[in-house]
């Protein structure tokens, strides 16, 4: 049986070692609040342990400074950033412009009534050559590629005395082109035709 002496010394130590707890304690949520009263965040940022977390699209001390979407995107092939996306120049796609755009035309390809044709690259990084465009056998004409847009200016078509013009958009999905064209032979009025071709 405890002494009313052994008592009153444990009811001693438990009082003191809770005024410690409560002190620490009191201590340690000052300090940790203390670090933000004199933080103020800019921008929609937060204070948490003296620090200011900023919300995306700012940085800073204080969250204060719009962040460069560009510091970290690098662009290939002479591209540029804006607002953290390549531009890319012509001939060159892709979201580092690392890709040649005329790549996916360079083929043998065939329409529906199994004509064939033959692309090549051309010149410069936006240029093909195609062979039997417009089905006339053995002639070739140049087309610029745009991404997946393919155009044949006006030109003469060999020496088979017909001019031919028109456009292809190419299908990513399908990897096929879709043509529009016209063949003018003179003295005479345009013809116009559509067709698509598939690889082949």
């Amino acid at each position: 049986m405890l002494t009313y002496t052994t008592m009153t010394k444990l009811r001693l130590t438990v009082s003191t070692l809770l005024l410690a707890m409560c002190s620490f304690a009191l201590t340690l949520y000052s300090s940790c609040t203390g670090k933000c009263e004199k933080i103020s965040c800019q921008n929609g940022g937060a204070c948490k342990k003296g620090a200011c977390v900023c919300p995306d699209g700012y940085q800073g001390t204080l969250c204060e400074t719009l962040a460069d979407p560009c510091a970290s995107v690098e662009c290939m092939n002479g591209g540029t950033c804006k607002n953290g996306t390549c531009d890319c120049p012509p001939g060159y796609e892709g979201t580092k412009c690392q890709t040649i755009s005329r790549l996916k035309y360079i083929r043998a390809w065939q329409c529906s009534h199994a004509y064939h044709f033959y692309v090549t690259s051309g010149s410069s990084a936006v240029q093909v050559k195609i062979m039997n465009f417009a089905h006339i056998a053995l002639t070739e004409i140049t087309a610029i590629i745009n991404g997946n847009t393919i155009t044949v200016s006006s030109q003469n078509a060999g020496t088979s005395g017909k001019i031919v013009q028109g456009s292809g958009i190419f299908d990513p999905v399908n990897n096929s082109i879709t043509w529009t064209y016209t063949i003018t032979t003179q003295p005479g009025q345009p013809q116009e035709y559509t067709e698509t071709w598939h690889p082949g």
